[in-house]
């Protein structure tokens, strides 16, 4: 509700699995940066709680692993 309060595109970005909310973080992130001026986003093609293939997930699995991101100005 909070992030929807803000702007209502965030509603988009939530869903209820298992009785739990998800938040597609990618997405949100876009929100925000488009909000600030950035129109150049690229990436956020994988989600890391559904491709168990790619990723660990400790709200898939409650077992933790280590994942690293990476953030550039060009």
């Amino acid at each position: 509700d909070a992030f929807v309060q803000q702007d209502e595109q965030y509603r988009t970005v939530f869903r209820e699995h298992q009785s739990k909310w998800l938040m597609n973080i990618y997405s949100a992130a876009a929100i925000q940066l488009r909000s600030l001026g950035v129109l150049q986003i690229s990436g956020g093609d994988y989600c890391t709680y559904e491709d168990v293939t790619l990723f660990y997930s400790y709200r898939r699995d409650q077992q933790t692993g280590r994942m690293a991101s990476l953030i550039w100005m060009v």
